[in-house]
């Protein structure tokens, strides 16, 4: 909670500072005797910062987009009639994120129709998710939409934080029962199979800080078969390159404050990605790796030019 409110000080300052330069060019001596003077734009530069800390904290950061993707397996593998799978993460549902939030998120899911729904991670801001349960008892829809499979995230063993570098088993089982409740098939270091007639093998990935992963312990289906595998963390791609098909995470919120030309000023969470894999597709040898902006926020409460996003891939 102290971050959010050093944060939003940091926010509410800044929009109410640009506001007062802006009152004081207008107020200038120089508009009133009609002097020349640069007190009108100097009074809309002024109000440029506190505008953009307006949209970006709270406009853009509530909007909603669909991104739509596909992937291609290898032509051996190809699918003989071609899925769809919703991919969300980073809801972190708290003071940022409420129910109003997670109805308009489970709402367009269902528009969407997919055949298979994969959450990874982060579900929950920095409090215990029991303070925001119901909050995040629309998700608990999903299974009546698509088998729904979920990895959990480093919030959910609450390390990665400020002072925080212990793992919380308490909290994380408190997140699985949760999921579980929903009816949301939790995968940690496992496999599921989807689609029985045209199977896909979908590998669930531990957290790689949660202390308890334990990637290497998993039978990985035969290179001959389709595998995706599902991890919070991208960084699971260093040890899954070449060994799957395609990795699907969340994470690095696609840089959380992105700038045109430039890209990702930085990510909320740690990771071993250069920035321009923050957000989207790349290629690690033989595996693509698709990484979701997700749809919540940690540290500051705005997004920039990377609204809150839920994926939707076709693959084929």
């Amino acid at each position: 909670m102290f971050s959010i409110l050093f944060f939003d000080f940091f926010i509410f300052g800044g929009i109410f500072l640009s506001f007062l330069a802006a009152g004081y060019f207008l107020h200038h001596h120089s508009c009133k005797t009609n002097t020349w003077y640069p007190c009108w734009a100097l009074a809309v530069l002024a109000l440029i910062p506190g505008l953009v800390l307006i949209y970006g904290s709270f406009i853009e950061s509530q909007l909603l987009v669909v991104t739509h993707v596909e992937y291609t397996f290898p032509e051996e593998k190809s699918l003989v009639v071609p899925k769809r799978i919703v991919l969300i993460s980073d809801t972190h549902i708290g003071p940022y994120k409420k129910r109003e939030f997670s109805e308009r998120v489970v709402k367009k899911i269902r528009e969407l129709k997919p055949d298979a729904i994969l959450m990874t991670g982060d579900y929950f801001l920095a409090d215990t998710a029991a303070n925001y349960a119901h909050d995040f008892e629309p998700y608990s829809e999903l299974p009546l939409i698509a088998p729904t499979f979920a990895v959990l995230g480093n919030h959910e063993f609450k390390v990665g934080l400020p002072d925080r570098d212990v793992p919380d088993f308490e909290e994380a089982d408190l997140v699985r029962n949760m999921l579980a409740d929903g009816r949301i098939i939790g995968l940690e270091d496992a496999v599921a199979t989807l689609f029985e007639d045209d199977p896909i093998y979908l590998v669930g990935a531990q957290d790689l800080w949660s202390s308890v992963d334990d990637f290497d312990s998993i039978a990985l289906p035969d290179r001959n078969a389709r595998t995706i595998v599902m991890s919070h963390n991208p960084d699971i791609i260093f040890e899954v390159k070449d060994r799957a098909d395609l990795v699907v995470s969340g994470h690095t919120h696609g840089g959380q404050i992105r700038l045109p030309f430039i890209g990702a000023l930085g990510s909320p969470g740690d990771t071993l990605l250069p920035r321009e894999f923050f957000q989207g597709a790349s290629t690690w040898g033989d595996t693509t790796l698709y990484v979701t902006s997700g749809l919540g926020e940690s540290g500051p409460r705005a997004r920039l030019f990377n609204p809150p996003e839920i994926v939707l891939m076709t693959l084929r």
